[in-house]
């Protein structure tokens, strides 16, 4: 199904293409072959980018933080971030027009290809990456050993392979350079093996890796225009992911891995809607096999078989199988002290805001019943987990208005993962963007222009002063957002009190 769907998409998106949204039909009024503030809006971007790509050259590894333009940074980051948002406001009211729909294409594969020979800015998670592709596509095991204890070459390990020491010497001191380097990887499988796909394309290569991130992405947009398809949306609506800065950045400058989820959450929404239990199945597990959030999604995508216990329950132990096989490899070598998934599961917190609000009144509370503040961290990751939990049943169970309703009841588990996870980076936050093309929230949209600002952490670090960014500046990354989401709950329920009030009083006629 999905190959003759994907057979006729170059004609779809030109002929014929279905423009009803929500029994609203746009009018059919005659558009210019580019209108200018389309123009205009991706120009802007390009333009910024261009920037981006320049000051990246200052970013060389071992550059001391105070001589590096961060602040210039974020405020291109910022700005281009704007133009985006200004854009995604139009693609509400664009109707497809070839010219404009290929000037979008173009526009993003262009940004794309800008950031291959850029610098990577204030990240360097590609060091673990390139070293697990290394390992993984040498046929070694990358869970076996952190980095440091492979430097270390320590009585701990009496017979170390050879291949670990001649991938080292190859690797011109990459094991230095990784991140955390006393932890063992927390990427699974899925992941680890787009990274061996990337060392088989050239070892301990950037450019390599960035290439596989770039047929993921346009896998990416095949998907999404897919999908925009079968929910009779305008194929312009694209641009709310493919011209998106920060993805720009975060993935294609700074090598981050987050976009390989994207094929397998998009598949797993097509096999939902088309009610395939196994195969939504399939590609729910490999996606949990990139990241492990997305099995929280299962209820909802498998929702369709509630009523049918045979093809739930098959469904179930399928998604159960894949996973349990997937994670294998990680149970096998433990998740001790060394783990990267205990150490982010039990410490890890940066750049956060409900959860450092959740800690703070843990950290009160906790001695009014006899414990240790020190136990703060631990019930503050309980609370936020069982938020988290509650709102995915909310949305779960709830009833279903329509069929992109799915759609809309996965960004709002997906956002609610990331508002209340302990670490609320910039690239997590892509992942309510391939959410956020079909239901276009201007809330969770606004995360896109706001959270460079957390790059300002660099700015204070490097001036002795990282905690006025910890407990003051952070906030302007999330206070806006948290009122933007209180406007249109407010919207939101006000519009439903004025149609029951409408019914009420039809009835009454």
């Amino acid at each position: 199904m999905m190959w003759r769907k994907l057979k006729n998409l170059p004609n779809d998106l030109f002929v014929q293409w279905p423009l009803e949204i929500d029994g609203y039909q746009p009018p059919n009024v005659k558009q210019p072959f580019l209108p200018i503030r389309w123009f205009l809006g991706g120009l802007a971007i390009l333009v910024f980018t261009a920037f981006l790509l320049g000051y990246s050259s200052e970013f060389v590894a071992g550059a001391p933080l105070p001589s590096l333009p961060i602040v210039e940074v974020v405020v291109v980051l910022g700005l281009a971030g704007l133009a985006w948002f200004f854009l995604s406001e139009l693609t509400l009211h664009a109707r497809p027009h070839r010219l404009q729909l290929i000037w979008v294409l173009a526009l993003g594969l262009a940004l794309r290809v800008m950031m291959f020979p850029s610098e990577p800015i204030l990240e360097v998670d590609f060091n673990r990456y390139q070293w697990d592709g290394a390992v993984t596509a040498s046929g070694l095991n990358p869970y076996q050993y952190s980095p440091h204890e492979l430097m270390a070459d320590s009585a701990d390990i009496p017979v170390l392979p050879k291949r670990y020491h001649e991938l080292s010497e190859q690797s011109d001191g990459i094991l230095a350079k990784i991140n955390h380097g006393h932890l063992r990887t927390i990427y699974p499988p899925v992941t680890q093996a787009a990274f061996a796909i990337a060392h088989f394309i050239e070892p301990f290569s950037l450019t390599a890796w960035r290439l596989v991130l770039l047929l993921v992405d346009i896998a990416n947009l095949v998907l999404i225009l897919l999908l925009l398809r079968h929910f009779g949306l305008s194929p312009m609506w694209v641009a709310v992911y493919w011209l998106n800065p920060l993805l720009v950045k975060e993935v294609f400058n700074s090598g981050h891995m987050d976009v390989l989820l994207f094929p397998f959450l998009l598949a797993a929404i097509f096999y939902s809607v088309h009610e395939r239990p196994y195969r939504c199945a399939t590609a729910l597990a490999l996606a949990a096999a990139v990241k492990v959030w997305p099995i929280i999604l299962a209820p909802l995508f498998l929702r369709f078989t509630w009523k049918e216990p045979r093809r739930l329950i098959g469904a179930g132990l399928w998604l159960a199988g894949l996973v349990g096989a997937c994670f294998l490899p990680i149970l096998l070598t433990g998740l001790g002290d060394q783990s990267g998934f205990s150490a982010y599961s039990q410490k890890w917190q940066l750049n956060d805001s409900a959860f450092r609000l959740i800690l703070w009144t843990s950290e009160w509370v906790l001695p009014f019943f006899d414990i240790h503040p020190g136990h703060g961290q631990v019930w503050a990751r309980r609370i936020s987990t069982a938020i988290i939990l509650i709102v995915s049943a909310y949305f779960t169970l709830r009833p279903q208005r329509a069929e992109r309703s799915i759609i809309e009841s996965a960004l709002f588990i997906v956002a609610t993962i990331f508002l209340f996870s302990p670490t609320q980076f910039p690239w997590y936050s892509l992942w309510m963007l391939p959410f956020l093309v079909f239901v276009p929230r201007r809330s969770l949209l606004l995360f896109s222009v706001l959270l460079p600002i957390y790059y300002l952490r660099y700015y204070f670090e490097g001036r002795g002063d990282v905690a006025f960014f910890d407990n003051v500046l952070v906030w302007l990354q999330f206070l806006p957002v948290w009122w933007v989401i209180f406007l249109e709950w407010r919207y939101v329920r006000r519009f439903n009190h004025l149609v029951t009030e409408g019914v009420s009083a039809y009835h009454e006629k």
